[in-house]
């Protein structure tokens, strides 16, 4: 996200559990229709399971936090299949 950029170079996301990723991309997706206090309070829950999991931790409030996360894991996932698709392809021209 905007004025994230030098924490997500450094953020270690890598411990992460996937189950747990899925539920932070989850509420991502869905973040703009729920009920704004219900959005508040699972945005801290979430938080609250993802600091401990993070590095470093950002002093934000809890839905910028989690989006941030999931930015950074989205866009590393993204690299790492980029980079795959890349190999295979350069094997497979031989």
């Amino acid at each position: 996200p905007a004025g994230w950029e030098s924490w997500a170079q450094v953020a270690d996301v890598s411990r992460l559990p996937d189950r747990l990723a899925a539920r932070v991309s989850q509420f991502v997706r869905g973040a703009d229709v729920l009920d704004p206090a219900a959005r508040v309070r699972l945005a801290a829950s979430l938080a609250d399971a993802v600091a401990p999991l993070v590095s470093p931790r950002p002093p934000a409030e809890p839905e910028a936090f989690v989006r941030a996360v999931a930015a950074v894991r989205r866009d590393r996932e993204y690299r790492a299949l980029v980079i795959e698709r890349e190999r295979a392809a350069a094997l497979t021209d031989r």
